[in-house]
């Protein structure tokens, strides 16, 4: 049993963000979510990986963890 809707990688997704902005991230999950109907996303998880990435949706929120370890 997962506790997260995805799990990816915190580098790539941070040099996603970095390269194309966060509009453009928060559209590839409601791309990926359509049924949670996404309004936005958290940040904190962007400088510190201890954090869980969440996107709140009026349907539902998506929560992604990560591969790598945050507790460094």
């Amino acid at each position: 049993m997962s506790f997260y809707d995805d799990v990816m990688s915190h580098y790539e997704t941070k040099k996603i963000v970095k390269d194309k902005g966060w509009d453009n991230f928060l559209n590839t999950l409601q791309n990926q979510y359509p049924d949670r109907e996404l309004y936005k996303v958290s940040m904190d998880w962007y400088d510190d990986m201890k954090y869980i990435c969440k996107a709140k949706g009026v349907m539902g929120d998506v929560i992604i963890g990560w591969k790598e370890r945050g507790d460094k």
